[in-house]
């Protein structure tokens, strides 16, 4: 069976999902991706980023109230191709299955430069 995977036009919005359970970690990453004219939504767990829209990246801490990053971003990929970045305190050494990883706290500058890269690599 052929699965086709569709493109958005290069002139639409890319929306993304940012998980995290901490709060105010959240708020800073959305506002800077707004500010940048992505299209944001926001889950606080695993259970809460599943019934989220499809989005063309995923941005998650690695470590959740009900899981792990991993998990989510298996769980996801088994549904459609997704995209993701990793948001952690402390650098990983073996590899994942994301497509960036960013240590925590990031600047916003290196935040935009991973997504603008990742979501133009079409992965």
């Amino acid at each position: 069976m052929m699965v086709e995977v569709m493109r958005r036009p290069e002139s639409a919005v890319a929306s993304i999902l940012v998980v995290d359970d901490d709060e105010d970690l959240r708020a800073m990453v959305k506002l800077v991706l707004e500010r940048r004219g992505f299209l944001v939504h926001e889950a606080n767990c695993i259970a809460a980023a599943l019934s989220a829209p499809q989005v063309d990246l995923l941005i998650t801490d690695l470590h959740l109230p009900d899981g792990t990053g991993e998990e989510l971003i298996n769980r996801l990929r088994a549904l459609h191709p997704q995209a993701a970045i990793a948001l952690s305190g402390s650098r990983v050494s073996q590899p994942t299955p994301f497509d960036a990883h960013l240590l925590k706290p990031t600047a916003p500058h290196d935040l935009l430069a991973s997504v603008d890269r990742v979501l133009a690599s079409g992965a």
